[in-house]
């Protein structure tokens, strides 16, 4: 370690006064990128006090001077990374992962490609939240790649995003019908379908008439009064309840809002009934 970081560590491990902790932050100020670099690396053995601070320096030190003076010390954190197991890997990764932002798009490329690939499902993770940055072919068949191999709702999720819409069209059934996947990414693929192929989505109206209705919002479709109305009512929550009259605004049914309002009444002790039976308060 750098002779700079010894007396930081000293410091550190040393009875302290009042002030101590602001004479260690002054001096972490003084510090060189190198200096920084060489004290994170060198504590990943170590105690975690002056790694974590050690990182928090040179994060809000990239932020102020950017990626440049920190180029080394990214190229050692990525050779360490072949070398390492366990917990140090674990650090590097994730400090890598925090400094997405500010890395070159190789390297941003390097991260995804290390992470994709990793058989802990913390780094793949991490991975699917980076591909908008990078996006490509290859990255873009290493996410189906992937997807078929573990059906990851977070995966799956990128590939709703950044994906063509026709390679998603084939997968709805599927994915709508899937146990493990969540209701906010089956949402998120509906709403990238109802638009281009609201005839694929149809058949919800009769499994998931809410689901329907939301599609139909995406879609721009014109329902009638009464349609708007039925749909609406199947709500069996009241939180579903709430988005159908959304979906419903959305839809200029102005009618059709004031028919169900005058059954409010009747529908919250239903929505009530239900809630309590749910909970065993019967």
């Amino acid at each position: 370690m750098d002779v700079r970081g010894d007396i930081i560590k000293n410091l550190l491990n040393a009875p302290g006064h009042i002030s101590t902790d602001r004479v260690i932050y002054a001096l972490f100020l003084c510090l060189t990128p190198e200096e920084l670099g060489n004290l994170y690396t060198d504590s990943l053995n170590t105690a975690t006090t002056i790694r974590n601070l050690a990182k928090k320096h040179i994060l809000k030190r990239m932020e102020e001077c950017g990626i440049n003076p920190f180029i080394p010390f990214i190229d050692r954190l990525f050779s360490l990374l072949e070398t390492v197991e366990g917990r140090q890997k674990t650090s590097i990764s994730v400090l890598l992962y925090e400094l997405i932002n500010y890395l070159p798009s190789n390297y941003v490329t390097k991260l995804f490609d290390m992470l994709i690939d990793s058989p802990r499902k913390s780094d793949r993770k991490r991975a699917y939240t980076v591909p908008n940055l990078i996006w490509s072919e290859e990255r873009k068949d290493k996410l189906w790649q992937k997807w078929n191999e573990y059906h990851e709702d977070e995966c799956l999720f990128v590939l709703i995003q950044l994906a063509e819409v026709d390679s998603l069209l084939p997968l709805f059934k599927e994915i709508w019908e899937s146990e493990t996947i969540s209701r906010s990414t089956k949402n998120k693929l509906l709403a990238r379908l109802a638009k281009p192929y609201f005839e694929a989505i149809a058949y919800l109206r009769a499994t998931h008439p809410i689901s329907y209705l939301y599609g139909a919002v995406i879609a721009g479709k014109n329902l009638s009064q009464a349609e708007a109305v039925k749909l609406a009512l199947c709500a069996e929550t009241r939180n579903e309840f709430e988005f159908a009259l959304w979906c419903l605004g959305k839809l200029q049914q102005w009618d059709a809002i004031m028919e169900i309002n005058g059954q409010l009444p009747q529908l919250e002790r239903e929505f009530e009934k239900r809630r309590r039976a749910f909970y065993g308060l019967e």
